[in-house]
C-alpha cells in the first residue's frame, strides 16, 4: 500500500492511524522533505514498520524512526512561535516604512527571484512560465541573475540555488515558506550583483522582494499568479496554520510592488475591488509559449507508435488532473461519447497526459475504457517531452469549468498557448479569457463551460477528419506568433 504525501499527513491531522500495510509514502523530493518528524511519529503509533519514502525521480530513502526525529521535531516546537514572532517583526516594519514607486525604464539589469518552496518539479504551467520568461528576458538581451529555492526544469541559465534546510522547521507548516525570506536576505549580504529591477514570482509568505526592494531602492515588479487564501480555500489544498500573517504579507507585497503583472483581467478586478491596488500598475499579460519548441512540423509518430494510436483519431489533453482543469467532466463526457456514438470505439482514443488530485478518480471512473484502449493515461511526463506528445495528437481539449464557488475563472492556461503553437485544431471551453482569445469557427471550436451534451457533440463532429479543422488549428498558430509567445510577454513588462 501507498499514499501520496498529502494523504499521508490526512491521516496524522485527523489523527488516524496509518494502515499496517502502508510501505511508501510518494514525495515531491526526498532531499527537501518536510515533516519526516511528524511522519516519523505517526508511524511509530500506527505500527508502521519500514516506510519508504519515494520522488518523482524513483529515488527512495527509509522513513527515518522517530528516535532520530524525537530532537529535531521538539527543537522546531520550540523555535516556532521565536521565528513567527521574528518574521511578524519585520513585516511589521515593511508596512510602515514609506512606499516610494519607482519607474520600471527598461532596466539593463534584473534579478529574477524564483521563492516557492516547490522542489523537483518536472513538468507543468509553473515550470513553462518560469522557463519561459527567463529565456525572453535573456533575448532581450538583459544582464541577470536567477536565485531559486530549486533547480528550474528548462532553465539552462546559471542558478543561484539558495538553501532550504528542512532541518530547522521543517515540521511545522509554512514555516519553511517563511524562513526562506532569510536565505534571500543573506545571497543579498554577499552578491557582486547590482540589479536596476527586481522581478519576482509571488510565493507564500515571502516578502523578500520588498525588502530588497527597500535596500536597494529600486523597483519590484510582482508576477502574481492568484491568492494563497483564496486557493486554499476553494481548491482544497493544505488547512493554512498561520492565515492572518499569510493575509498580511499578501497585502503588503501588492501596497509595495511597483507594477504587478497579472494574467488576467479577472485577477486585474480582484486586485482591484478586494485588495484596493491601483488599477493603473496592474499589466494583464496572458501567458504564453515558445513557438520554437512547439510547432507543427514535430511528427510525433514514435509516441503513436509506442501507444498503439497509428489507426485512431486522438483526441489528447495535458495539464494538471484537478477541478480547475476539467478532467472530471471531461471524463464523464468520454463516457457518454462511446454510449451515444458505439460506431467511434474502434476508431478514436483519448490521450489524457498528466497526473493530479484527481488521477485515481478519473481512472477508475474511466477503467473499462482505459482496459479496452479507448482512453490512455500515459501519467506524468517530462517537460521536455511534452510537444512531441502534443504532436501524437489529431485535437486538443481545453475542458476548463467554472470555479465551484461562483466566482469568475482567473486563470490563463499555459496549454492554451501550447495547443496553439502546434497548430492543431483545439476544442475548449468559452470559459472567460480562454473564450476572449479563442473564437469560435476560427480559431477553434467552442463549448458552453460545463455543458455536456455540446462538448459530446464537438467531439463527435471532430471525430471525422476536415480540411476546415486543419484550417482552425493553423489560424490559432497565427494568432499565437503575433501576440502570446513569451518574448512578447515578456515585452509587454519591459517595453511597454
Amino acid at each position: 500500500m501507498h499514499f501520496s504525501q498529502k494523504e499521508a499527513l490526512d491521516f496524522v491531522w485527523k489523527r488516524k492511524r496509518f494502515p499496517k500495510q502502508l510501505k511508501l509514502i510518494e514525495v515531491d523530493d526526498v532531499h527537501h522533505q518536510p515533516f519526516i518528524g511528524v511522519l516519523s511519529f505517526w508511524a511509530l503509533i500506527s505500527g508502521s514498520n519500514q516506510i519508504q519514502l519515494i520522488d518523482r525521480n524513483q529515488e527512495k530513502i527509509l522513513l527515518p524512526p522517530f528516535r532520530k526525529t524525537f530532537f529535531p521535531l521538539i527543537i522546531d516546537l520550540i523555535k516556532w512561535p521565536f521565528v513567527l514572532r521574528y518574521h511578524s517583526q519585520i513585516v511589521g516594519h515593511l508596512e510602515n516604512s514609506r512606499s516610494v514607486t519607482h519607474p520600471i525604464a527598461n532596466p539593463d539589469q534584473i534579478l529574477y527571484l524564483r521563492t516557492d518552496q516547490w522542489f523537483n518539479l518536472t513538468s507543468g504551467g509553473s515550470v513553462g512560465h518560469t522557463s519561459g520568461v527567463i529565456h525572453a528576458i535573456q533575448k532581450l538581451g538583459k544582464t541577470f541573475q536567477v536565485w531559486s529555492s530549486d533547480r528550474l526544469t528548462g532553465v539552462h541559465e546559471t542558478i543561484e540555488i539558495l538553501p532550504s534546510n528542512f532541518q530547522k522547521g521543517g515540521n511545522i507548516p509554512e514555516l519553511m515558506d517563511l524562513k526562506f525570506n532569510q536565505s534571500v536576505l543573506n545571497q543579498a549580504q554577499t552578491t557582486t550583483f547590482s540589479p536596476q529591477c527586481i522581478y519576482q514570482r509571488y510565493s507564500l509568505l515571502n516578502y523578500a522582494g520588498v525588502a530588497l526592494k527597500e535596500k536597494w531602492n529600486i523597483p519590484l515588479i510582482l508576477e502574481y499568479n492568484g491568492s494563497f487564501v483564496w486557493i486554499g480555500k476553494n481548491w482544497g489544498g493544505a488547512k493554512m496554520i498561520h492565515k492572518k500573517l499569510i493575509e498580511r504579507v499578501e497585502n503588503l507585497v501588492l501596497k509595495k510592488a511597483d507594477l504587478i503583472v497579472v494574467v488576467s483581467e479577472v485577477s486585474k478586478n480582484d486586485l482591484v475591488e478586494v485588495h484596493g491596488v491601483p488599477p493603473q500598475k496592474i499589466l494583464v499579460n496572458p501567458n504564453g509559449v515558445d513557438p520554437a519548441l512547439y510547432h507543427p512540423e514535430i511528427s510525433g509518430s514514435q509516441i503513436r507508435q509506442k501507444y498503439n494510436l497509428n489507426e485512431k483519431r486522438v483526441f489528447g489533453f495535458i495539464g494538471t488532473f484537478s477541478q480547475w482543469h476539467g478532467i472530471s467532466f471531461l471524463a464523464e463526457c468520454i463516457l457518454a461519447f462511446f454510449d451515444q456514438f458505439p460506431e467511434k470505439i474502434d476508431t478514436v482514443s483519448f490521450f489524457l497526459i498528466g497526473k493530479g488530485p484527481e488521477f485515481s478518480q478519473v481512472k477508475n471512473r474511466l477503467s473499462p475504457l482505459i482496459e479496452n484502449g479507448q482512453v490512455i493515461l500515459p501519467g506524468q511526463i517530462p517537460q521536455e517531452e511534452g510537444p512531441e506528445y502534443l504532436a501524437a495528437c489529431d485535437v486538443l481539449l481545453s475542458p476548463h469549468i467554472p470555479n465551484p464557488d461562483g466566482t469568475k475563472f482567473f486563470g490563463s492556461p499555459t496549454k492554451l498557448f501550447e495547443y496553439m503553437a502546434m497548430g492543431k485544431p483545439i476544442l475548449a471551453s468559452s470559459l472567460e479569457q480562454i473564450g476572449q482569445i479563442l473564437e469560435d469557427d476560427v480559431t477553434a471550436k467552442l463549448h458552453e463551460p460545463g455543458n455536456h451534451q455540446e462538448c459530446i457533440q464537438l467531439l463527435f463532429e471532430l471525430s471525422n477528419p476536415q480540411p476546415q479543422w486543419e484550417e482552425i488549428g493553423q489560424n490559432a498558430r497565427q494568432v499565437c506568433l503575433e501576440k502570446y509567445t513569451w518574448n512578447k510577454h515578456v515585452e509587454r513588462i519591459f517595453n511597454p
